[in-house]
């Protein structure tokens, strides 16, 4: 048996995974939204779909991260409350019914996507409408089976009640855990791993220059990224069966993982949408550089060839050349610096009429282009 160290607190990890991708994964959303603002889109069904899906996300992450490292999840079941043991099991309930539909939802907002953009194929019809609904069958019976895996329904996590037990004889468990991560794990794998491939030959037939076709096919590709995550969440959830009573502790890397994965999969559904507010942003950046840049270099020019700008000024205005038909490089630094032009004011000693003067100095000044 191994050694147990009461003082080991994994909570602030949990913490730290849960609320980290969730916000990363809002942060990608905002930007999808924003993206649709920015071409003047109306929002879809795709998008409303992902919406619906965020509400279940953040509860599944408050019952994890919140309230169930408050309760115990990332210490040893020694070091906990008598009490953690059930509300960690309610927790994992809650948890695991919110994780159920944050992934459905993902999934159905790509298939929509999928059917707005590649619709026009008719071979690409049959197979999206099949895993929408492989995909939401398989959320309605995991769910049922999570709810009423133990009957009465609190049973799910008042069985490890440790202050005041519920009696066997008042309650009934059908189906035992290892079967539901099997029957609830595998076909997610499966729908995971076929929305990421399903649309990879379609995106080649599209009217786009081959480095978009690879770039497309990339982001979706990141999918695969997701199949990976419920392959090692399945694999941790099995472990933890095979493992000693102490669950709040050997649960952690298993919590963690499926913290992971449907914040990772509303990342993965919402990058493709973002490249048009990313455009934007760079432009803004690049003129805010730009801005700056001229603004130092106006500085530098005014504080260091005042004297020398000015009096080329004055010499190229008195001299009478035509405004428009010279070019920007040969005025002086100061018309180019910030496009204001200097008070004609003329030359000691420079000798010409009042009318003269007068004349070039209300003379409209016009800028090329």
């Amino acid at each position: 048996m191994e050694r147990m160290d009461l003082s080991d607190n994994r909570g602030p990890t949990i913490i730290a995974v849960g609320y980290s991708t969730w916000a990363v994964a809002i942060a990608t959303l905002v930007l999808r939204l924003a993206s649709r603002k920015v071409r003047g889109v109306k929002l879809g069904i795709e998008d409303w779909l992902i919406l619906a899906s965020i509400p279940f996300s953040l509860v599944h992450v408050v019952f994890f991260a919140s309230y169930g490292v408050q309760n115990g999840f990332g210490k040893h079941v020694l070091a906990n409350k008598i009490d953690s043991v059930r509300n960690c099991a309610f927790a994992l309930f809650i948890g695991e019914v919110c994780y159920i539909w944050t992934l459905c939802l993902v999934k159905l907002s790509i298939l929509a996507f999928y059917w707005r953009t590649f619709g026009i194929e008719k071979s690409i019809r049959i197979p999206i409408i099949a895993i929408g609904v492989i995909t939401l069958v398989w959320a309605v019976g995991v769910f049922l089976t999570s709810m009423f895996r133990c009957r009465p329904v609190r049973a799910n996590w008042e069985q490890y009640n440790l202050v005041h037990p519920m009696p066997k004889s008042e309650y009934v468990c059908d189906v035992e855990r290892f079967h539901l991560y099997y029957g609830s794990g595998i076909p997610s794998i499966v729908t995971d791993f076929a929305v990421v491939i399903l649309p990879t030959p379609y995106i080649w037939k599209l009217q786009l220059p081959k480095s978009q076709k690879i770039a497309i096919s990339g982001i979706l590709l990141v999918g695969l990224f997701v199949t990976a995550v419920s392959i090692v969440r399945l694999k941790m959830l099995l472990v933890i069966q095979s493992k000693n009573l102490d669950v709040t502790w050997n649960a952690v890397d298993a919590i963690i993982w499926q913290l992971v994965e449907p914040n990772v999969s509303i990342v993965c559904a919402c990058v493709v949408f973002i490249k048009p507010i990313l455009g934007k942003l760079g432009e803004a950046v690049n003129l805010s550089k730009l801005s700056l840049l001229t603004s130092f270099v106006s500085s530098n020019v005014s504080k260091g060839q005042s004297t020398t700008s000015a009096a080329s000024a004055n010499r190229w205005y008195a001299s009478g050349q035509d405004t428009e038909n010279i070019s920007m490089n040969d005025r002086p630094a100061t018309y180019m610096a910030d496009e204001n032009i200097l008070p004609y004011r003329p030359e000691p000693g420079y000798n010409r009429s009042s009318v003269e003067l007068q004349s070039l100095a209300t003379k409209p000044k016009q800028f090329p282009g």
